[in-house]
Order: structure tokens, then C-alpha cells, then sequence
């Protein structure tokens, strides 16, 4: 190996430098400088790689390079290496921030992962973080599905004659994929839902979400008066969170005479 070493340098500056020609596997292991007459000395760790990895790969990951998850639930996001000797190391950006790295792969959790994730970009990066060098590079971006934001009611008040229907419309917003309303009505929850009529949805193309509006015609008796008229909206983001997102509102119904 002796041959193969050259020490280079201003020496009269007091630089030093250890030049190894035709690395090996063998050269690995610790590199001492120490100059004579001094006590102090510098170690220096050498790794030879034999193998560079031959790619990265991102979990779950389908052809349109969307990681697909739920708004609400945790999404993992996994990055694998593939090959290399040493192990390489395997770095996680979510735009453009560095997230973690790790030996041969990473794994990191979004815990109840926030909207605000979605359409982000995730790169994974495979190479050595000593060199540094990370010449393999895969790139996804977050697809969630969004739970409808509360329903919106037309009108702030639900007011109607005992002998008039009542017509009242309501409107969900920002859900993917597209949601459903649906209405209940007084404390025992009746569904009323057969009284609507829904308008087809709607696609914003910009935050490629879905809107859609039921009208509600029903004649109230004044039993229900001060009770609390339901609009919900559900989609599969709120059934695997377990629950539809809700608006009431109370009914003011007038009436004459008594019983």
C-alpha cells in the first residue's frame, strides 16, 4: 500500500494532505496525521465504495407519482434504496425541506395528516452523506382525500308558514372526491333527505376539489318549531374518519290559532 500513498501540500504553510492512489476495500479504516515534535493529532475515517446504489424508490407510489392518502389519518411515507456497498444513505425532502435521513431506507409519518399537505412535493435522494454525493433521486407529490368543509346553508335563518314548504338550500365545498348531502331534521334525526334535490357537482380545476348544492322542499309542522333542520355532506375522506361533517340550523315556523 506504501506505494500507492503520497503526502502533498504547502508543508511550509502547514498543509498536509494524504493522497491514495487506486483505492481498495482494503484502504478502509482510521488515518492518524500527527506531525513530529507535536503532541496533538487528527484521525481521519476512511470509507471505500465498492458498489454505488443503482436507484431509489418511494412506497406506494403508483405510475402518476401520487402518494395517496386521507386528510385526517397518518400517512407513511417510505424511501428505499436500491443496492449499494456500503450501505447508502437515503434522505427525505418534503418541498424542498430535509426531513430525515437514514442507512438503506427511511420511514417517516405525517400524523394526522392536514390538507395543507396536499399537492406537496416528497423527494427521495440515495447516495453518501460523507462525500457528500446523492446521485439517484425520486420525486412524488401528496394526494389527499379531502373531507367536504362544513356544509353552508342559503339562507341565515329557516323561517316558513305552517302551511308553506319550507325551501332552503345548502352547499358543500372542497371535497375529493366528490361528496353527497344528505338532511335529518328535529332531535330524533328524521331523514328527510327524499324531500332534496341535488345540482351536479362542480370541479375546481385549480385545487381539483368538488362543490355541490341540495335544495330542501318540505312542509314543517309547528311540532318542530325551535328544533334544528340538518345538513350534512359525506364523501370516503369522512367515512374512514368515521363521521359526516354537519350544519344545523333552527326552524322558526309561524302559526296561527291554538292545538
Amino acid at each position: 500500500m506504501k506505494s500507492r500513498l503520497a503526502v502533498t501540500g504547502d508543508h511550509t504553510a502547514g498543509y498536509y494532505h494524504l493522497s491514495i492512489t487506486d483505492v481498495r476495500k482494503s484502504d478502509e479504516g482510521s488515518y492518524v496525521c500527527q506531525l513530529s515534535g507535536t503532541a496533538g493529532s487528527t484521525t481521519q475515517q476512511l470509507t471505500v465504495i465498492t458498489n454505488l446504489p443503482s436507484g431509489v424508490l418511494i412506497g406506494n407510489v403508483g405510475l402518476d407519482k401520487k402518494l395517496i392518502g386521507t386528510e385526517g389519518e397518518n400517512l407513511i411515507i417510505r424511501c428505499f434504496a436500491v443496492g449499494g456497498v456500503p450501505a447508502p444513505d437515503v434522505k427525505l425532502l418534503i418541498s424542498e425541506s430535509v426531513i430525515k435521513v437514514a442507512k438503506s431506507s427511511v420511514q417517516f409519518t405525517l400524523s394526522s395528516v392536514h390538507r395543507s399537505y396536499d399537492g406537496q412535493n416528497i423527494t427521495c435522494l440515495a447516495g453518501y452523506e460523507e462525500i457528500p454525493n446523492y446521485p439517484f433521486n425520486e420525486s412524488a407529490r401528496i394526494y389527499l382525500k379531502l373531507k367536504p368543509y362544513p356544509p353552508r346553508f342559503s339562507s341565515d335563518s329557516a323561517t316558513t308558514e305552517e302551511t308553506k314548504p319550507l325551501v332552503i338550500s345548502c352547499t358543500s365545498t372542497g371535497s375529493r372526491p366528490k361528496a353527497s348531502i344528505y338532511w335529518f331534521l328535529g332531535d330524533g334525526k328524521i331523514n328527510i333527505t327524499t324531500n332534496a334535490t341535488q345540482s351536479s357537482p362542480s370541479h375546481d380545476s385549480t385545487t381539483d376539489t368538488y362543490s355541490i348544492t341540495s335544495t330542501l322542499i318540505y312542509s314543517v309542522d309547528r311540532i318542530y318549531n325551535g328544533k334544528y333542520l340538518i345538513c350534512g355532506a359525506s364523501n370516503e375522506a369522512t367515512m374512514e374518519q368515521g363521521g359526516a361533517v354537519e350544519t344545523s340550523i333552527a326552524l322558526n315556523i309561524t302559526y296561527l290559532g291554538v292545538g
